[in-house]
């Protein structure tokens, strides 16, 4: 059923190494742990929308004055890593999209020239993270970081 293949789902996530779904952690897990989160989760997405289609489309439907977004695309470069496909001609078109909505937005992009010229006339708030993937190939603590830019129209 799709409440079983969700639930596998879960589990292959939750053991996998960084979510990548290849690499596996033999760490002991407590079921009543990731329960407990799942109805934190249940609760706080009780009433968000979360839906599966294209940003020119969600952002038509669902754009007003007081609409908040948040977009994760897929990284500037790192296109590669993701299953769809997602083109330069499609990092252009979404800054085309987001020059024209009434509402707010928060977009997640990685600290690139191309991105930072993209979107040079909106708010650029640089941060970094760490990237524990990176853990496994006893990287240093200067190349774990990551940069990342949070834009935003507000």
């Amino acid at each position: 059923t799709d409440i079983q293949r969700a639930a596998r789902f879960y589990i292959l996530i939750k053991h996998s190494y960084g979510a990548n779904l290849k690499d596996y952690s033999g760490r002991e897990r407590i079921p009543e742990k990731g329960i407990a989160y799942l109805e934190e989760i249940s609760e706080r997405l009780r009433k968000v929308v979360i839906e599966n289609r294209d940003f020119e489309r969600i952002l038509k439907t669902y754009d007003r004055e007081n609409a908040l977004f948040y977009l994760d695309p897929p990284y500037h470069s790192t296109e590669k890593y993701y299953s769809v496909a997602f083109t330069e001609a499609d990092h252009k078109r979404l800054k085309d999209c987001l020059d024209k909505i009434k509402g707010k937005f928060v977009l997640s992009y990685n600290r690139d020239s191309f991105v930072e010229e993209l979107y040079k006339d909106y708010n650029l708030h640089p941060v970094s993270r760490r990237n524990n993937i990176l853990e496994k190939f006893k990287k240093t603590d200067e190349e774990m970081e990551y940069k990342e830019l949070i834009i935003t129209n507000y």
